[in-house]
């Protein structure tokens, strides 16, 4: 029986995310090619691991700092499901992964493709099932232009636990997701790199959190780190220095490597 394993790397202010589920399949969240380092370089990792395809690749908004280096990354490796958000966002400069992420949408280089919004899910193999807590088809219709809070909000629950993937929902964002969708969460990524405008006192005390992973760079004034470590039953981690791991077991344990 295989681990389910999530990659968290160190990528600076933005999110990468490499997972391997207990079925065999892979996935990325989204994608920031580092440029500091190949040993952060998730381009190299994969290289180095011998992996050639990218089973599922979810990104939660087109916004530069989830999708970029996303044109090296379809011409490394092949892609098998592309799963992403209605929202629509056009960059000023346009910049050529916006232009892959766009020409994706349209069915471009991977073999499937789906716009989600809540209610989807997918199913990987018995033991795993990523649902789709967000976008809200009301914030898509009523904040259109809202691309923060109109982003993916992955749950992945296996073996007995659930992971809250967001991408950068704001506070107020969190408003509209229900309580029980994210009661007894074991682990949250912080939205918005762990900045105050993604941290919801309310939603984080419902989660009632073990762990949280916060995906940033240099600490900042605007950091949420210490309001995190007030509210999780057990602790903090950052990629600030080094990639975080998140590990399940056979026995149903959730493991924290740093």
């Amino acid at each position: 029986m295989r681990d389910f394993r999530i990659f968290f790397f160190k990528v600076g202010n933005g999110h990468c995310s490499y997972v391997e589920f207990p079925n065999g399949k892979n996935g990325l969240i989204d994608i920031k090619v580092s440029k500091e380092s190949d040993n952060d370089n998730i381009i190299t990792i994969l290289k180095e691991a011998n992996i050639s395809k990218i089973d599922y690749l979810f990104i939660t908004h087109p916004h530069q700092d989830h999708i970029g280096g996303l044109s090296e990354v379809v011409k490394t490796f092949q892609i098998g499901i592309f799963i992403y958000s209605p929202v629509y966002f056009r960059p000023s400069p346009i910049y050529d992964d916006w232009t892959i992420y766009e020409q994706m949408k349209k069915g471009y280089y991977c073999t499937q493709k789906y716009e989600v919004t809540e209610g989807w899910y997918t199913n990987v193999g018995d033991e795993t099932r990523v649902d789709y807590l967000a976008p809200l088809k009301y914030l898509l219709a009523n904040q259109s232009d809202n691309v923060n809070n109109n982003g993916l909000l992955l749950r992945i629950c296996c073996r007995g636990h659930k992971l809250l993937i967001p991408g950068d929902i704001e506070e107020d964002g969190w408003e509209y997701i229900n309580d029980s969708d994210i009661k007894n969460t074991t682990l949250l990524l912080a939205s918005h790199h762990g900045n105050n405008s993604g941290f919801n006192l309310k939603k984080v005390k419902a989660m009632n959190l073990a762990f949280v992973v916060i995906s940033a760079g240099t600490k900042t004034e605007y950091d949420a780190d210490a309001k995190y470590r007030n509210q999780v039953r057990k602790d903090v981690y950052t990629t600030r220095q080094k990639r975080v791991v998140a590990r399940i077991d056979e026995n149903n344990t959730l493991h924290m490597i740093n």
